[in-house]
């Protein structure tokens, strides 16, 4: 199967570009880039690009790209969740998507990607006098929209519902309403499997903070924070997470091989789901709680490959900005000890299907 083109699922519009979680940086979206190539390749309806490393330089060449497709296969949703773009990001990508491209859009997410207030003004204008006409999906959870800003979002939504524009989900500070009695139509990502490989590249010099509460400063700090839920009090599994990093920091510190430091963080993330599940559910501000079925992992058929296998019946918005993500994410980054193949899911039962296919 082509690793770019992913099965259906439930709420996409084929054919589907899952380029999730793939080291995207900006030079990838260049006329010569990668991605370039596949949208000639593939002309996708339904585009993923969550979980990579774009800003506001690789705004316009998306817009191009978007711009290019054929009247008739023009995206009409765009997952930009957990990039970079920042306010001035969304205005370059609107700026540059021809009016076509722009009021083919029905979905939009743009969580966790550094926004401000001026971004949810950009987007209330943008559905009420063009260009995002079609909008009925928006997704701009995990940024600094205040509540001034959010009021006028969650307006121009009720609106756009109100003269049959669809439905607005989200969650904390997004700005978006969903009317009680709404059809979820909305991508639900309730499924995950993870193919978690181990880096060849790993160097053992490499070693976590000494101490738990240093290691979480880490991960709260810098330009893009690998633990982006940390001023989120409704993640009420971050202290029962939080004291099972002592003994990750030890092992990991006094491992020996890079197989060794693979297996333990692997264990630490079934050990931190198990964590989650028995906290209950977990509720991003000013949204739906969201819980954990199951978190399980299954070895590969190499030591170098583990497979995790994810359940979340309201989706996995909430656990995405967890203090465990946020150590994977390092691992995988900053550590480069991993690498990790990550494919979303609609159902347990499409999950499930994937996974035979690769003989789980």
């Amino acid at each position: 199967m082509n690793d770019s083109a992913v099965p259906y699922r439930a709420g996409c519009v084929l054919p589907i570009l899952d380029w999730s979680r793939r080291n995207l940086c900006d030079e990838d979206l260049s006329d010569g880039g990668l991605l370039a190539a596949e949208f000639s390749k593939l002309a996708p309806r339904t585009v993923w690009l969550h979980g990579n490393f774009l800003t506001a330089a690789s705004a316009p060449q998306l817009g191009k790209l978007l711009s290019r497709a054929p009247a008739d296969a023009m995206v009409t949703r765009l997952n930009l969740t957990d990039n970079n773009f920042g306010d001035a990001g969304v205005e370059a990508l609107l700026a540059a998507l021809s009016p076509q491209a722009a009021s083919s859009l029905t979905s939009l997410s743009l969580a966790v990607n550094g926004l401000g207030s001026r971004t949810a003004a950009t987007l209330a204008r943008a559905m009420g006098q063009g260009p995002l006409t079609s909008l009925r999906e928006l997704r701009v959870s995990g940024n600094d929209i205040n509540d001034a800003a959010r009021a006028q979002l969650t307006k121009r939504a009720a609106t756009r519902a109100a003269n049959g524009g669809g439905t607005f989900r989200g969650q904390s500070g997004s700005g978006e309403s969903t009317p009680a009695d709404a059809p979820d139509t909305a991508l639900a990502i309730k499924s995950l499997l993870v193919t978690a490989t181990l880096r060849v590249a790993h160097e053992m010099s490499v070693l976590m903070p000494p101490t738990a509460g240093e290691f979480v400063d880490v991960l709260k700090g810098g330009e893009r924070p690998c633990f982006t839920g940390a001023n989120e009090p409704g993640l009420t599994c971050t202290g029962a997470q939080f004291e099972l990093l002592g003994g990750l920091i030890d092992d990991f510190n006094t491992a020996t091989t890079a197989q060794a430091r693979f297996a333990r963080v692997c264990r630490f993330m079934v050990e931190a789901g198990a964590a989650e599940k028995a906290a209950g559910a977990q509720t991003l501000a000013g949204g739906s709680p969201q819980t954990v079925e199951d978190y399980k992992m299954v070895c590969g058929a190499s030591p170098e490959t583990v497979y995790l296998l994810e359940d979340y019946p309201e989706g996995n918005e909430a656990h995405a900005m967890t203090l465990a993500v946020g150590v994977f994410r390092w691992a995988r980054f900053n550590a480069n000890l991993v690498d990790a193949k990550v494919q979303s899911f609609a159902s347990v039962e499409e999950r499930n299907a994937a996974g035979r296919e690769l003989g789980i």
